[in-house]
């Protein structure tokens, strides 16, 4: 069952970041109400997603997880408990998404999986039938207009205005309808299609208001609705306490500009929404009388300042709150400062989808007790002012907040209320973002990286010595020739010179616009390096588990950003290097003599110019470095007696299929081990390094380029030939007389198989094995190159690692220089 075009890329982000949170939220599994919450919504979305788009067996596993995660919000079920088979669940989730994407197949759930979270529901009850969820509107259908500004999308909003006095007298306009469902605006279509009436028309306005800001265009002058709203209030007073016709009422006031009755038929549709909440009830109850006298009067005139009470001030409450509060949320809300409890300010926005008012209750129930809510005037989509009383810091509502609302689309700001109204303080205009596919950013890179290829090239032509030598040779005529002929050629001269400082002047500044759009293009791929540790803890609990070892696993520099592609090289070999370090590095339990018990793993990232380094260290036993040898002796890869250097000795543990373990567990033993995190940070243009002390315990450190696409290079020659040398890796630049300090030397020509040439100079190179002394026949210059794949013939040779374009447009050749020399 292929995915339609239009549906894939959407599916495929929009569970990739919940498959993420669910990750994130259960490493380590918190109890804390928002925490919980936020792992029911992605759940709860993944069931709707994969219902909309047919994958019946996706859908029946996010299901089970939602049972199993609603008795965790009611209290009948530790978070941790259900963690192990809430994660086999977004593991066989992940196989089935990608099933779906690549080979448009439908995976049944694993029986396995299903049974684990069967067993965390209650054994006498079967568990509910999953209801039919509607399918889960894509970005597009949830806001009446998608987030990037486009010429359709403006075309449309003229059409709308221009056709605003014939909406506002109910004709219909069918081509509006269609146009908005072609384009995906399925909620504006809707409402254009609706039957007329006030209602209709206060919600058209507000979504075309909300257009105008989406396409940039000024606020448009909107034509006064035509409709009396007595049959609504008329009807309201029949079912007073019904929030659907409150809500009604309130948009067909908004339609006829009358303010003040819309802010007080939004306070009676907050209160009827809140109920059978105490406060709510006592506040209509208060209020009661004097909303039906002003309903059966059949004027919004007779609303305005209805709801509102009047009520001693404390000057520790928010003014504005202050008057809106009941007595009783006035008694909780000083009861709670009394307390030590802290008070909030939540913007959040209402009358959205049902999913959506869904979550945003699921963060507030438990992030604390609201007490109260304000209706943000002449607000577009309408938004609400809550006053929340909690016990948690800010910094744990905005974390939880962060995982239940990743995009802003529900709660636009939290603060701390003050005596201060919100309305003397701006708003921060919340940031609008933009998906965009993989290979459009990489197409965007690729030119980039043509045009700085382009800029070096041009910068190579202006510093060609033989146009300096051209000049000198221009200059000797003029002399030899004398009279008119040499003020002329003199006057040609000068103007040459006057271009080329012209020149000169335009490649310094294309120079540091190159500079500055690197950076630009470049932050289109990297992202936070917490993304390849999300997955960290719960490897390192499953072995440590499993061998019985307390470990406890400590990350930092989350926060540092890295090349997408490669989080994608590095997961599985960050991953291996975490499970060997408490398998191999971590002593078995009561042999860690006077070390704390509890053993520590640390997985540190931290950003270097122009490199990121990654650390993964434990404070276990370190490596018995005369054990490596006596195996590598055994094993005939030194000979009996050879004297390695400490660095030597822990290049053997790279070597392919070497391991020291005798037995083989699910583990360790069966020789996959770390050349295989060796060979992936070669490919990733990076290098590895080892230290380790015996009995204190051991680090590896991975050093890579920021980008995997652009790598800075040094720039040498042999047989007549450039090679780059990544730059990263050179220690230090010597003379072809200087002193190597006893280091091996290896000439680049013997290396490479070309013929001999004498040495121009040296490069001190950084290798696992230790340093190396380059010979090469000259040292040129230092550039960054945009790499391409090595074709397989040549990925095969020893010391290769990749091919760059030179501005020239010539190939050069990046050399890998563990592969060179012994």
């Amino acid at each position: 069952m292929p995915l339609e075009e239009s549906l894939r890329d959407e599916f495929a982000v929009e569970t990739e970041e919940h498959l993420d949170a669910i990750e994130a939220g259960l490493n380590p599994p918190s109890e804390a109400r928002p925490a919980i919450d936020a792992l029911f919504r992605a759940f709860h979305s993944l069931k709707g997603m994969s219902d909309a788009v047919g994958a019946a067996g996706m859908k029946a596993l996010a299901h089970r997880a939602e049972d199993a995660l609603g008795l965790a919000r009611q209290g009948k079920l530790s978070v941790a408990r259900a963690a192990p088979a809430l994660l086999q669940a977004g593991d066989a989730l992940r196989l089935a998404r990608a099933a779906l994407l690549e080979r448009g197949e439908d995976l049944p759930p694993p029986p396995a999986v299903l049974a684990a979270l069967s067993a965390l529901l209650d054994p006498g009850q079967a568990p509910p039938e999953a209801p039919s969820p509607r399918a889960a509107a894509p970005p597009s259908q949830a806001a009446p207009a998608p987030d990037v500004q486009d010429p359709l999308l403006a075309t449309l909003f003229s059409m709308l205005v221009e056709a605003a006095p014939a909406l506002a007298a109910g004709q219909p306009q069918p081509e509006l309808v269609e146009a908005c469902a072609e384009m995906g605006l399925h909620r504006l279509a809707a409402q254009l299609a609706a039957p007329p009436g006030l209602p209709r028309t206060g919600r058209l306005w507000r979504m075309i208001l909300l257009l105008a800001e989406q396409v940039g265009e000024p606020m448009p002058a909107l034509p006064q609705a035509f409709g009396d709203a007595a049959p609504l209030l008329a009807a309201l007073a029949a079912a007073a306490h019904d929030p659907a016709l409150a809500g009604d009422a309130a948009d067909a006031a908004y339609a006829l500009g009358e303010a003040e009755a819309e802010l007080a038929l939004r306070r009676l549709q907050d209160l009827c929404a809140r109920l059978p909440d105490a406060d709510a009830t006592a506040a209509l109850a208060r209020h009661e009388a004097a909303w039906a006298v002003a309903l059966r009067h059949g004027s919004l005139a007779a609303l305005r300042g209805l709801g509102l009470d009047s009520l001693a001030s404390d000057d520790r409450l928010p003014a504005d709150f202050a008057a809106a509060l009941s007595p009783g949320a006035t008694r909780r809300a000083l009861a709670a400062l009394a307390a030590g409890l802290l008070l909030y300010r939540v913007r959040a926005i209402t009358g959205g989808a049902p999913e959506d008012e869904a979550a945003l209750e699921f963060w507030l129930r438990g992030a604390g007790e609201v007490l109260g809510s304000i209706l943000v005037p002449q607000s577009n989509p309408p938004q609400l002012d809550l006053l929340l009383a909690s016990a948690t810091a800010e910094e744990g509502l905005r974390a939880a907040l962060a995982l239940a609302d990743p995009d802003k689309r529900h709660v636009l700001s939290l603060a701390p209320a003050t005596a201060i109204t919100l309305a003397a303080v701006p708003m921060a205009p919340v940031a609008p973002s933009l998906r965009v596919r993989q290979d459009v950013v990489d197409n965007i890179i690729t030119l980039a990286a043509e045009m700085r290829a382009a800029a070096a090239a041009l910068s190579d032509a202006l510093r060609d010595p033989s146009m300096a030598a051209a000049m000198e040779a221009i200059a000797a005529t003029e002399h030899r020739l004398g009279g008119s002929a040499a003020r002329q050629l003199a006057a040609a001269t000068g103007q040459i010179n006057a271009l080329r400082n012209r020149m000169s002047g335009a490649d310094s500044r294309l120079g540091l616009s190159m500079r500055q759009l690197d950076e630009a293009v470049l932050e289109l791929r990297v992202v936070p390096v917490g993304a390849l540790f999300q997955r960290l803890p719960r490897a390192v609990r499953s072995v440590a588990d499993g061998a019985g070892k307390p470990v406890r696993l400590e990350l930092a520099g989350e926060d540092v950003r890295i090349d997408r592609s490669l989080i994608e090289l590095l997961a599985d070999p960050l991953l291996h290097l975490v499970r060997n370090a408490v398998d191999h590095g971590i002593e078995p339990a009561g042999g860690r003599g006077p070390k704390p018990a509890e053993a520590m793993v640390r997985v540190a990232a931290e950003r270097l110019p122009g490199q990121v380094q990654i650390t993964v260290s434990d404070d276990g036993g370190g490596i018995d470095a005369a054990r490596v040898r006596r195996v590598a002796e055994e094993r005939g890869l030194i000979a009996p007696g050879t004297v390695l250097s400490e660095a030597a000795t822990h290049a053997l543990l790279l070597r392919a299929g070497f391991s020291t373990r005798t037995e083989v567990t699910d583990v360790s033993g069966r020789g996959v081990g770390l050349d295989v995190v060796h060979d992936a940070v070669r490919r990733a243009g990076g290098h590895m390094s080892i230290a380790s002390r015996l009995g204190e315990g051991t680090s590896f450190t991975l050093t890579l380029p920021t980008s995997a696409a652009i790598q800075p290079v040094l720039l040498v020659e042999a047989g007549g030939h450039p090679y780059a040398v990544p730059a990263g890796r050179v220690v230090s630049v010597l003379g072809a007389e200087e002193d190597a300090g006893g280091l091996p030397m290896v000439a680049l020509e013997a290396a490479l198989g070309l013929p001999w040439a004498p040495c121009g100079g040296m490069l001190v190179l950084e290798r696992p094995a230790g340093r190396l002394a380059l010979q090469v026949a000259r040292v040129t210059r230092r550039t960054d190159l945009l790499l391409r794949p090595l074709h397989p013939g040549l990925a095969a040779l020893p010391g290769l690692s990749a091919v760059g374009m030179l501005g020239s447009g010539e190939p050069v050749l990046v050399l890998e220089p563990d592969g060179l020399g012994g």
